[in-house]
C-alpha cells in the first residue's frame, strides 16, 4: 500500500520514515516551500504519527511532491495526502531531494513524519565541529558502551561513507593517473630523440635560412611548429574516444555534470606546452648557432 494525493486515484510508492526535531538541521536539508516540523505545533510530532488521526503534519521531498502530482513545491503546501487509503496527512513543507543510497541510484521520493516515541529500527545523526572524526567517534563509542554495552557500536562518519561510495572510482583514477604519467614520459623521450635527430639533419637548412635573413624566432617557430602539428593532430583524433568514454562513465551517475569541450581544450593546450618545452632547448641552440658554423658541419 502506498501514498496518494487526496482526490487522486493512483497510489504512489514512496519511502517514508519518522524523524526527530533535529533531523533536518543535522542533515543540512534545504527547505523549498512551507515550514519545518516544529515541536511548538501540536500536529507535527506524535508518539505514533500513523495512528494519531487526521491532520497530522507531513513533509515531502521534491521528488515525492512531483510524483504525487503537485506542479511545484509551493503547490503542495496545505494539501492532503492519504496513506493506504486511511489516515489523512497535511503537507506543511517540501525539502530538496536528499540522497541516502548509492550516488548512481536516482533520488527516492521521501515523506517525513515527526515522531516522539521509540522506533523499532533507526539511526542517530550527530552534527559536530571543532574536533576530528576519529576523536568524535571515539567519544560516541565510549558513550554507547555505557548506554548499551551488549549492542555493538556501528558509527561511521559521513566522510567515510562518501569515500566508500567513490572508492572504486578513486582506484580507477589512480591507475589512469599512473598510466598517463608513464605515457607522457615515454612520449617526451620520443619527442626529445626525434627533435635531436631533426635538428641535426637540418643544420645546413637552418644555416642557409639565417644567411637569407631569418631570425632566431623565425627558426624557432618553424621547428617547434613542425613538432606541434602531429601532437595537436593526435589530440584531435583522441577527442572522440575520450568523449565517448567519459560520457559513458558519467551516465552511470544519477546527478552529473555536463561534459563540455573545456577539459579537452585544456588537455590539448597542456600537451602542446609539454611538447614545446621538450624540444625548445635543442631548437633554441640550433636557431642561435652562427650560420657559418652550421654550414661547415658535415
Amino acid at each position: 500500500m502506498g501514498w496518494r494525493r487526496e482526490g487522486s486515484a493512483p497510489e504512489v510508492d514512496t519511502f517514508w520514515g519518522s524523524v526527530g526535531a533535529g533531523y533536518f538541521p543535522s542533515l543540512g536539508a534545504r527547505l523549498l516551500a512551507g515550514r519545518w516540523l516544529d515541536e511548538a505545533h501540536g500536529t507535527d510530532f506524535h508518539a505514533n504519527p500513523l495512528t494519531a488521526g487526521d491532520g497530522v503534519s507531513v513533509m515531502l521531498s521534491r521528488q515525492a511532491a512531483r510524483q504525487l502530482g503537485f506542479s511545484s513545491p509551493a503547490a503542495a503546501i496545505g494539501q492532503v495526502v492519504t496513506y493506504a487509503g486511511g489516515s489523512r496527512f497535511r503537507v506543511i513543507g517540501v525539502v530538496e531531494d536528499m540522497r541516502f543510497g548509492d550516488n548512481r541510484d536516482p533520488a527516492l521520493p521521501l515523506l517525513f513524519l515527526g515522531a516522539t516515541g521509540g522506533v523499532s529500527e533507526g539511526a542517530a545523526l550527530i552534527r559536530f565541529s571543532g574536533v576530528s572524526n576519529q576523536k568524535e567517534l571515539a567519544r560516541l563509542q565510549a558513550a554507547w558502551r555505557q548506554l548499551a554495552p551488549g549492542v555493538p557500536f556501528s558509527g561511521r562518519s559521513m566522510a567515510d561513507i562518501v569515500a566508500d561510495e567513490y572508492r572504486v572510482d578513486a582506484k580507477h583514477s589512480t591507475l589512469f593517473g599512473i598510466g598517463s604519467v608513464v605515457a607522457i614520459g615515454i612520449a617526451c623521450l620520443g619527442l626529445y630523440g626525434l627533435s635531436a635527430f631533426n635538428v641535426a639533419r637540418r643544420r645546413h637548412e637552418i644555416g642557409i635560412r639565417k644567411v637569407l635573413g631569418a631570425r632566431t624566432r623565425n627558426v624557432l617557430g618553424l621547428l617547434i611548429g613542425q613538432f606541434l602539428r602531429p601532437v595537436l593532430l593526435a589530440n584531435a583524433l583522441a577527442w572522440p574516444t575520450a568523449f565517448l568514454l567519459m560520457r559513458n562513465w558519467l551516465a552511470g551517475f544519477d546527478q552529473r555534470i555536463r561534459l563540455g569541450v573545456g577539459p579537452f581544450v585544456l588537455v590539448s593546450v597542456g600537451a602542446a606546452l609539454i611538447a614545446g618545452a621538450v624540444v625548445f632547448a635543442q631548437t633554441l641552440h640550433a636557431a642561435r648557432q652562427a650560420p657559418a658554423a652550421a654550414l661547415r658541419q658535415e
